[in-house]
């Protein structure tokens, strides 16, 4: 199995700590920059734990309130230096080639995040990279490619050493917004309503030696890369193995003791190798059955008892008041808020 179908869609905390150094650039205090997001400022800064879509849809939603810029993805993702991504950053700076440095985000972006995934290709005299995409509600999706697109921008101008914006083609898979012209910034070329993000460079830039070239350090970087690759392969971190393992088994909501028998362990080997990374086993369910409560409610008019129903829930009530601590609303008013199209076609006659 590969990795991408192992790991449930989550990111690295990096992406949090960019995002908040940025609005702290901006003037905002700690306290501002959380507020009701659900999320501590010493976990996003302490922890290794990586965000699901929703807390970290939550922080961006957040950041965009305060800074009231519609294109902040792209102002965090232009003020990224290439080896904030750990291991995978060093390796991309100091590779022979900016082709070599493509092929390795196709083949190492699953140790930062697992929400979209990258196939390099060629179009005529150009060359680049193709997104696919998980689900993301908005404006997590927005925000996530805007920094995606710039954070490339900033790696090219690295390897080749130029400006890369006027020779950069662009096809967004949005319509054009109301701030396109802000997209000149980061690419001259810029079309919208693509069926996927595409980003093009000319073919003879591609193959241009990278001026950070260090064969050493790359050599390292990617042997790094290579065992946290093998580790997730196996699972990585025990916090996400078995929130993997519980997105697949939601239904009957396993007990912590189904769970560790499954993973040939102890119930009190698994509590304790989850007390290591900071987390309880009732945490990862809640996390997983809230995850997969937003995505149905968005996604599909099922009534709410149904969707109840499928994340493990017997009683409709007690999904309503959990749903209520974990979002702050009921389901009704979550589906109304975010998506009033599927709302809309939703005969609910429940109370909730």
């Amino acid at each position: 199995m590969s990795i991408e179908k192992q790991q449930m869609p989550a990111l690295h905390p990096v992406y949090a700590r960019l995002l908040c150094a940025e609005l702290q650039r901006q003037g905002l205090s700690t306290a501002e920059i959380v507020g009701n997001t659900g999320l501590s400022w010493a976990s996003l800064h302490d922890q290794s734990d990586w965000l699901s879509i929703n807390q970290m849809q939550a922080l961006v939603s957040r950041a965009v309130e305060l800074s009231k810029n519609a294109t902040l993805g792209m102002t965090v993702g232009l003020n990224t230096q290439v080896t904030a991504h750990g291991a995978l950053g060093s390796a991309v700076a100091s590779c022979a080639t900016l082709a070599d440095a493509l092929m390795l985000i196709e083949r190492y972006a699953v140790l930062r995040q697992s929400i979209v995934y990258t196939k390099t290709i060629t179009q005529g005299q150009f060359a680049g990279l193709i997104v696919n995409e998980h689900y993301m509600p908005e404006p997590l999706r927005q925000y996530l490619l805007l920094q995606l697109v710039a954070g490339l921008l900033r790696l090219v101008d690295t390897v080749t050493g130029m400006s890369m914006a006027t020779a950069l083609r662009i096809e967004w898979p949005f319509p054009r917004p109301i701030w396109s012209d802000q997209l000149k910034a980061i690419a001259a070329d810029n079309s919208f309503s693509a069926d996927k993000l595409t980003v093009l460079l000319p073919a003879s830039v591609i193959t241009l030696p990278s001026l950070a070239a260090d064969a050493h350090t790359y050599e390292l970087a990617v042997l790094e890369c290579d065992r946290q690759a093998q580790a997730l392969q196996h699972g990585g971190q025990w916090s996400q193995r078995v929130k993997t393992y519980l997105a697949q088994h939601l239904l009957h909501a396993p007990s912590l003791a189904n769970t560790a028998e499954a993973f040939n362990m102890s119930s009190r080997s698994l509590a304790r190798r989850l007390q290591q990374e900071s987390t309880r086993y009732q945490q990862l369910i809640d996390a997983v059955r809230f995850d997969e409560t937003c995505v149905k409610l968005r996604l599909n008019s099922q009534p709410i008892n149904t969707i109840a129903m499928a994340v493990g829930f017997q009683d409709a009530s007690n999904f309503s008041r959990t749903f209520m601590r974990w979002a702050g609303m009921t389901p009704r008013e979550y589906r109304l808020q975010y998506c009033p199209d599927t709302a809309t076609k939703t005969a609910l006659k429940e109370p909730i």
